[in-house]
């Protein structure tokens, strides 16, 4: 027995008896990457369905989120007839915590839609808001409908932070406002539909 055969099957043994939450998720590849790479993956499938399964022509320009030609901060430019300015944002949470945290969401005039893209063990929630559905939570109130307030970043003006638990998330798709989509028994008709309903 050698070093390098010892540490090889000490490692093999210490993932296999691993208690992660996210072990065995078809997501679970991407709990390695950072928060940033995990957002610019949100950002990057979000793109892919809107344009690709439900056909709405849209664009995105990956790392670059900031335009001045429009005054916008936002990641994905939706519907080009409309052009509707999408914040996304990507959160991951599994079973141990299930809170879905959202940083740096911006009050002001900066987009058109803010859309959370929340994944879970096998599951993935696409929430579609307005500005409308978060102008209490910018007034620091809690809204009526997703049962939640929004913070204002320490030392911020205008810097919210927004999670979701799962009565949030039930609130959302008793609204109309979130589709779960299931890997396991995936409905590509349903998030089509869901899309449309709010970029189309």
């Amino acid at each position: 027995m050698t070093v390098r055969n010892i540490l090889d099957e000490t490692i093999k043994e210490a993932v296999d008896n691993s208690n992660d939450s996210w072990k065995g998720s078809p997501f679970e590849p991407l709990t390695q990457l950072t928060n940033d790479e995990r957002g610019r993956w949100g950002e990057k499938f979000l793109f892919r369905i809107i344009s690709e399964v439900a056909k709405i022509e849209s664009k995105w320009d990956g790392d670059c989120n900031t335009r001045p030609e429009d005054g916008g901060t936002y990641d994905i430019l939706v519907n080009l007839i409309k052009k509707l300015k999408n914040e996304v944002k990507t959160a991951f949470s599994c079973e141990s915590s299930a809170n879905w945290q959202h940083e740096n969401i911006y009050a002001k005039s900066v987009w058109d839609k803010l859309t959370f893209v929340d994944v879970d063990y096998n599951k993935i929630y696409i929430t579609v808001l307005t500005p409308a559905n978060m102008a209490l939570l910018f007034e620091n109130k809690q809204d009526p409908i997703l049962g939640k307030k929004a913070t204002l970043r320490e030392a911020q003006e205008d810097k919210w932070k927004f999670d979701f638990s799962r009565k949030t998330l039930a609130n959302a798709i008793k609204a109309g406002y979130t589709f779960t989509y299931d890997y396991n028994n995936p409905d590509d008709e349903g998030l089509v539909s869901h899309l449309l309903k709010h970029f189309g």
